[in-house]
Order: C-alpha cells, then structure tokens, then sequence
C-alpha cells in the first residue's frame, strides 16, 4: 500500500481515479487544485509528507499546472525524490517534454485503470 498524492480538478475523474486507486489498495490524498495540494502537503496533518509514495497530477488546471506543482515538491527535501505521474489530454509535445525533465511518467486521458495501474506500479519501483 502507498500513499498518491491525487490532483485532479475535474471532479468526476478525481473521483474515478481516487476510486481506482483505492481499490488497488493505496491511501489517497485528493486535491482539486495545485494550491490545494500545496496546502495538503504543507505541515497538514492530513498528509504527512513521508506518507507519500507517488504523486498523480493533471497537467492543465485553473490555478497552476501540474508542471509547476512537481517542481515545487521537488524543491522541497522532504518531497523531493517523489515519483510522479502526469495525466493529462494535452497533446502538446511541451508537456511531454516537461514530464520527461522532471523524470515524470506521462499518460495520456483518457486512462484506463489498468495503464494507471501499471503506471503506479512502475513508479513504485523508482521509489523504492
């Protein structure tokens, strides 16, 4: 079992997608937003940040990208070496490229559960 940092901000699919991640057996920390999780991570109680294994972040959201929000965790020691995911229905080829710098795994929307779950599971072995 891991801890999945969740931002999504649709709420449908953050609700499927915390739903899946769930029945594969994770605990999930949902966040609507990037200044959301920022404020889930920063000295919550809610989320301790050693808790978290894998963060599964949108690309395209209203406040900040999921770009932006990976390298602020990267920026933090605690958060640092956090695998990420980054799921997004951009086609641009920046986001892919973006994705790659930070080491991030892209996947492309709409997932299916079992690519998310092959993609938590690869990104599990990176944390370990």
């Amino acid at each position: 079992m891991a801890g999945i940092l969740l931002v999504e901000d649709d709420p449908d699919t953050r609700r499927m997608l915390e739903a899946w991640l769930q029945w594969m057996g994770h605990d999930v920390f949902g966040a609507a937003s990037a200044t959301e999780a920022v404020h889930l991570v920063e000295g919550s109680t809610q989320v301790p940040a050693p808790a978290l294994h894998v963060a599964v972040l949108d690309i395209v959201m209203p406040d900040h990208s999921g770009v932006e929000l990976l390298q602020y965790l990267r920026r933090r020691p605690v958060t640092r070496q956090i695998p990420a995911i980054f799921l997004s229905a951009s086609e641009l080829d920046t986001d892919r490229a973006a994705a790659r710098a930070l080491g991030a795994h892209f996947v492309p929307k709409p997932v299916t559960r079992s690519v998310l779950q092959a993609a938590v599971e690869s990104a599990l072995i990176t944390y370990t």
